[in-house]
């Protein structure tokens, strides 16, 4: 779950807003079954409330209190959530009471007290929290329905995937063709024969788990080696995604220093966190080098009909879509039922009640528009949606309406620029804090929208054309390649800029309004455009040929292996994340440390658990394309 899911389930929640006139509960059992637990929140004294948490009887997430509590048919359990549009997080406290108590009974009794809870928690965090309280009654969820047909397609599914492999290779054993091998056709890993004539390959082709892993270990070795430079990026670029979404895992679960919270959130070190959402900036980048270089380089000559047109988008969503589907299945209706104990129950309650309304905008691309009060399934699918839309405008921009390289460069900076300038006049407008993850509009008008996204897009497709004209010798910049003063410069330019960006975020973890507002927006607009500027300083030399010191970092075999296995890992990471964080079943200090190992163990877990995604689905998939498009039928 991003930052962005967070901050929308700190948001007031409608469905609570008809509870709000409830007056406090009369059954006395009810009462004394929740008021231990609350009452502690009405004091102002830090050291007692952290001292209760760290030695309180039933922890939010002590599991084996909680099966103790279940265990008993006259109990029933529940979850207390404390909500705020200043946090993060979600206060998570757990209720054993009688089974006669309601949720009604435990959302009278904490409303009722809400001002002085949120006077108290104020003293104690040092945030201002009057009048931003909502709560959240949970109670534990149960495994699915036996008439949940989306739980049964869900398995049938998986079943089809996991046991098609095993048929191919029975087929294979059956039938042997040993002229088969795996050859690179154009991006594409294609089934041929021994290099004379075409194998006619069948469906269960595709999903012969032996030729895919040898197509998945095989280097590219063939391919344009300045090029391997964009793994080492990918690799980097995910391992941050998924540290700074620990933080987010973290923190959606009920740690016990709470009282250490105001300390946690106000370190410097979270500068470098905050700083590594520029990352996702690198994957635009790169989608927009990759559409010039290969879609120009393609199409260019013979310009855009409206059946290449369709081919594109058809392409882009079978290797897209089948993909999300299969993630979004196992988010919604398996990871939920992962795990047992009161955290995982929430995380069920949540999905259940998010991805049965919302899935469809993640697979038509347009879970990016969304508005505030509506809770959503992945999250972090807006990256994709966003994408897909810059996508749908480029090869008319590029291929149809300009013929002429120049101008087709000039255009990218002009829309790049216009787009600059409407982040500029919105966060002027909107008067956003330097870090916008505390206002609700930042997200509505600036972090998700394709046009505020496209500056750096247009960059990598800006920078996809002159490479062109680096490789046939265009342009006299290959000149770097040859002068080690020159390299030595860009990368000391490129690295200052970097941290540059990341030190101005540090005083506004403390103070987000301590630069004026048209300093504040000026920084939102053009921050991401030149974290970008400032990459490409660093990898420019390798582009022309040079640094061979940063093309064995960031293009070795390891990082091709890890690029291949990108866009499996980013669609399933967060789901591991939460399985990571709320399986945890004792008390836990949020530190930073802890949310480095927690990061550590996502993105070992989201390796193994992306590979055979990739080889299962995405791999095959890809194979399957084509029988679907014309052009893969050809041998194109």
């Amino acid at each position: 779950m991003c930052i962005r899911d967070r901050l929308i389930l700190l948001l007031l929640v409608p469905e609570l807003i008809r509870f709000r006139s409830l007056s406090l509960p009369q059954g006395g059992d009810c009462d004394s079954a929740i008021s231990p637990i609350i009452d502690p929140f009405l004091k102002d004294d830090s050291v007692a409330l952290n001292t209760y948490i760290a030695n309180s009887k039933f922890v939010a997430n002590d599991n084996a209190k909680y099966q103790e509590c279940i265990s008993k048919p006259t109990n029933q359990f529940y979850l207390v959530q404390i909500l705020s549009s200043k946090f993060y997080f979600t206060i998570s406290l757990p209720v054993c009471g009688p089974s006669s108590c309601t949720r009604e009974s435990y959302l009278g009794y904490v409303k009722s007290r809400q001002s002085t809870m949120e006077e108290s928690l104020a003293k104690i965090m040092g945030i201002e929290l009057k009048g931003t309280f909502d709560f959240r009654v949970v109670a534990p969820s149960t495994l699915p329905s036996i008439r949940d047909w989306v739980f049964w397609l869900a398995v049938v599914l998986f079943s089809i995937l996991t046991i098609l492999p095993i048929v191919s290779l029975i087929a294979k054993l059956v039938k042997p063709n040993k002229s088969d091998d795996l050859q690179e056709t154009g991006g594409t890993q294609l089934l041929l024969s021994d290099g004379h004539k075409k194998a006619e390959p069948s469906v269960l082709d595709a999903f012969d788990l032996v030729k895919n892993v040898q197509g998945f270990l095989k280097s590219d070795s063939g391919r344009d080696e300045n090029l391997k430079v964009f793994h080492g990026f990918r690799f980097f670029s995910m391992f941050f995604v998924i540290w700074g979404h620990s933080y987010v895992s973290n923190a959606a679960y009920p740690p016990q220093n709470l009282s250490e919270y105001k300390d946690f959130w106000v370190n410097k070190f979270l500068a470098v966190i905050l700083g590594a959402e520029y990352v996702v900036d690198v994957f635009f980048f790169l989608g927009g080098f990759f559409f010039t270089f290969i879609y120009l380089r393609k199409g260019a000559d013979s310009g855009l009909t409206v059946p290449k047109y369709i081919f594109m988008i058809i392409h882009r969503v079978l290797r897209i879509v089948p993909v999300y589907l299969v993630v979004i299945l196992f988010y919604w209706k398996v990871s939920s039922v992962i795990g047992s104990g009161p955290v995982r129950d929430y995380a069920q309650y949540r999905l259940n009640d998010s991805c049965s309304g919302w899935w469809w905008r993640d697979l038509t691309f347009i879970n990016n528009y969304k508005p505030l009060e509506v809770d959503e399934c992945m999250g972090w699918g807006w990256y994709l949606g966003c994408e897909m839309q810059i996508f749908l405008i480029m090869p008319f921009l590029m291929i149809y309406v300009l013929k002429d390289v120049k101008q087709r460069k000039n255009l990218l900076l002009l829309v790049g620029l216009a787009s600059i300038l409407y982040s500029f006049g919105a966060g002027f407008y909107y008067e956003w804090p330097l870090k916008g993850f505390l206002d609700p509009t930042y997200f509505r008008t600036y972090y998700t929208l394709p046009w505020t996204r496209a500056p750096t897009y247009f960059i990598g497709a800006y920078m996809g054309i002159f490479y062109g004209e680096i490789r046939k010798g265009e342009t006299s910049i290959n000149k770097i390649s040859n002068s080690a003063i020159a390299q030595i410069l860009l990368f000391i330019v490129g690295a200052s800029i970097i941290v540059s960006l990341v030190a101005m975020i540090a005083p506004a973890i403390t103070d987000p309004y301590y630069l004026p507002t048209g300093l504040r927006a000026f920084y939102l607009s053009f921050s991401r455009p030149l974290f970008v500027i400032a990459v490409l300083m660093i990898i420019l030399p390798v582009l022309c040929g040079g640094a061979k010191l940063i093309r064995f970092i960031f293009g070795n075999y390891m990082m091709e292996l890890y690029a291949k296995l990108a866009f499996s890992m980013y669609l399933i990471h967060q789901i591991l994340l939460h399985l990571i964080s709320g399986s945890v079943d004792k008390p836990f200090d949020l530190t930073h440390p802890y949310c480095f190992i927690t990061a550590l163990k996502g993105f070992v877990v989201t390796s193994l658990a992306g590979l055979p995604l990739h080889l299962l689905v995405e791999v095959p998939l890809i194979h399957l394309e084509r029988f679907i498009l014309p052009v893969h039928k050809k041998g194109g």
